[in-house]
């Protein structure tokens, strides 16, 4: 008679484990939702801010970056929190600073300092470190590129 007291009783002990292991599970994708959406959707207005103030001493930037097709470096901030691969520049050596504006080449995914990548920018078309060459540009990239240049 015995046996038959705990006989319905064994599946009731998993159930609280099952129920955390699901809010745990859920939790993570949300978190990797929100992570996914912040990726695609560039960088955050904050960041966008410090781009349209400069340095925060009222000279404009000497720079700007428009994303206009998927080979151009796209310009966000740093934070090392973020899971960013390298926390060093590859061409000044020095460490990125919280905050601090980046250039990622799409093609590769490198980063570096803005400033540091922009010379070599204006002289070559490949990623400094690896020589990844970006895509052919788009039909429909074209027109609105050489709507920015001078």
């Amino acid at each position: 008679m015995s046996s038959n007291a705990y006989s319905g009783s064994g599946d009731d002990g998993g159930t609280p484990y099952t129920a955390g292991v699901a809010v745990v599970v859920c939790v993570l994708f949300v978190l990797a939702l929100v992570r996914l959406a912040r990726y695609i959707l560039g960088p955050s207005s904050e960041a966008q801010q410090q781009l349209a103030q400069g340095r925060g001493d009222g000279e404009p930037r000497a720079e700007v970056a428009i994303e206009v097709r998927s080979s151009e470096p796209v310009v966000c901030a740093y934070r090392r929190g973020d899971g960013w691969r390298e926390a060093t520049c590859p061409v000044c050596l020095s460490d990125f600073a919280d905050g601090e504006i980046v250039r990622v080449l799409l093609t590769c995914m490198h980063y570096f300092h803005a400033a540091c990548v922009g010379e070599w920018l204006r002289r070559n078309t490949t990623c400094p470190v690896c020589r990844a060459a970006p895509p052919p540009p788009s039909p429909a990239s074209s027109p609105v590129k050489s709507a920015f240049t001078a």
